[in-house]
């Protein structure tokens, strides 16, 4: 039990730690740092396709760990990937557009 809430506090806080940077006044730009969107959301629209953007994906049938490794030679110019701490789950930061073609990567690889 213990250590599901330290995994889900970890996730919180690098999702904090990773939008930390978010426009706060009028002259900073919208594209200065990455905003949290659901992957459901940039899999179905273009709406953040040239925004920085942080997603979290579940993974099904692999580790985060083997699903990290197998990702890096296929990962689009920008993206960065990370484990949340969840034995199953990743970090996908980028441009909307690169995190989305991420995405679909990794259900290629989230397979038996």
């Amino acid at each position: 039990m213990k250590h599901r809430n330290l995994a889900a506090s970890l996730t919180l806080l690098a999702a904090i730690v990773a939008c930390r940077q978010l426009p706060t006044g009028a002259s900073a730009s919208a594209t200065d740092g990455a905003r949290y969107v659901e992957a459901t959301a940039l899999t179905s629209g273009s709406e953040y396709a040239d925004v920085q953007v942080l997603t979290a994906v579940a993974l099904q049938h692999v580790s985060a760990a083997d699903a990290e490794a197998r990702l890096q030679g296929k990962l689009p110019e920008g993206v960065r990937v990370a484990r949340s701490g969840e034995p199953n789950q990743l970090l996908i930061q980028g441009r909307g557009k690169a995190v989305t073609e991420s995405i679909e990567a990794l259900a290629k690889i989230d397979v038996r």
